[in-house]
């Protein structure tokens, strides 16, 4: 993602946070993606181990989107810096999802009965 794009969100001349650089580059994959034609289904999913930025729907394949982006000047690139323990990390959000979604499902359809 460029940092041209995401530096659109504000002044040129306005120092901001990382939160809202984070923000403005969740909020700028997410256009993007809906504009591909993705639906979102969830933001900001916080578990113990962290959260997935974005849960989307790609017709019926679930998407889960870590969004991933860097200043100009930044030392590595936003793809280099995704490490094998954030990928693990990542991992473990996906599976507590997972566990989360079928308990969902068992209540639903016993409720359903």
């Amino acid at each position: 993602m460029s940092y041209n794009v995401i530096m659109n969100f504000f002044n040129a001349n306005q120092q901001i946070s990382k939160r809202a650089f984070g923000q403005a580059a969740e909020k700028t994959a997410m256009q993007y993606l809906k504009r591909q034609g993705l639906r979102l289904k969830e933001q900001n999913f916080h578990c113990r181990f962290g959260e997935i930025d974005l849960i989307m729907c790609d017709g019926p394949t679930w998407v889960f989107i870590e969004v991933r982006c860097r200043e100009a000047n930044a030392q590595v690139s936003a793809t280099e810096s995704i490490t094998p323990s954030k990928v693990e990390k990542f991992v473990k959000r996906l599976n507590i999802l997972q566990r989360a979604l079928k308990k969902c499902l068992i209540v639903a359809s016993m409720l359903l009965r």
